[in-house]
């Protein structure tokens, strides 16, 4: 029989009034647990229950084991992982709804677009544009990279000008309920490619719908 199992923070209306409402172990069923506890008890039970099982599947170890030597353990990712790999349709439409806040707000930010505009600005619109249209944050944090400094993979610091002439690299995307969007998009910041930007933009947007053409399920 499989159950869940939630320890939890006790009531304490004192930090309750500075860090928000807490359920308390008695209402935390309605998170769906099977059975839930103090989580002051946690260790009590851990150990109680440690001795009956013969695998313990886990993310981390956890230091009540440190107490019980010889205990076989699992990485729980062995067999999360696969489960990744094939997506519910609500999964589906989860994904796609990322995706599509995040288009809306690459579209957004190219029109914004002008010369000098700062890259933090562009960082900001963003993500105002991703939350504005129900994702709850950026999935990570976003690379908005003027001229050179697009050469740099992780180029994170979004905060110098972006000159007339040069282009701006985008590399960022919606989270909405755990499932990211990941987007990189490269644009003339005056709205127009020289010609030798033209032809270097258009030898990798070949490829990409090369490698799109090449994709198949399974």
């Amino acid at each position: 029989t499989t159950k869940f199992i939630l320890f939890v923070l006790p009531k304490d209306i004192e930090k309750e009034r500075w860090h928000g409402i807490r359920v308390g172990w008695e209402n935390a069923h309605e998170y769906g647990s099977s059975e839930s506890y103090p989580l002051t008890s946690f260790s009590n039970y851990f150990n109680s229950k440690i001795s009956e099982k013969n695998v313990l599947i886990v993310d981390e170890k956890p230091a009540q084991l440190d107490s019980v030597p010889n205990i076989p353990l699992q990485k729980a990712r062995e067999y999360l992982d696969p489960l990744r790999f094939i997506k519910s349709p609500q999964e589906i439409e989860l994904a796609k709804k990322a995706a599509s806040i995040s288009n809306i707000g690459f579209r957004a930010i190219m029109k914004s677009s002008y010369p000098g505009i700062n890259e933090h600005l562009l960082n900001a619109e963003l993500e105002w544009e991703c939350r504005k249209n129900g994702a709850q944050r950026l999935a990570y944090p976003p690379v908005v990279a003027g001229g050179i400094r697009a050469n740099t993979l992780h180029y994170i610091t979004n905060d110098k000008p972006i000159n007339d002439g040069e282009l701006v690299l985008v590399d960022g995307g919606a989270e909405l309920h755990c499932f990211c969007s990941d987007v990189s998009r490269t644009w003339p910041v005056n709205g127009k490619f020289t010609r030798e930007q033209a032809q270097i933009y258009q030898i990798v947007l070949a490829t990409l719908n090369e490698c799109i053409n090449e994709c198949r399920r399974g």
